[in-house]
């Protein structure tokens, strides 16, 4: 399955993608892990989480992960560590 991300204006590539990441790291803070169903209550309708959700539930475990330094794979300026 190819997942298009990008928006016609360039400022807003990955915006909804993006979005759904901030979304499920803050979900996982509060509640320690986040399901699709989730998503729903966080105002993400059924066609958004069937388009958005492998990848960035992806992105969201990169955020959560560390590599061997101790630096995070993917780190994004709302959720500083």
């Amino acid at each position: 399955m190819i997942v298009d991300i990008f928006s016609e204006d360039p400022a807003s590539n990955f915006s909804p993608c993006q979005k759904m990441v901030d979304t499920i790291l803050s979900i996982h803070k509060t509640k320690g892990s986040c399901e699709q169903e989730d998503l729903l209550s966080h105002n993400f309708s059924q066609e958004e989480i069937d388009r958005y959700w492998k990848m960035a539930n992806l992105f969201a475990y990169l955020d959560l992960q560390e590599d061997f330094n101790g630096k995070n794979f993917f780190r994004h300026k709302k959720h500083p560590r």
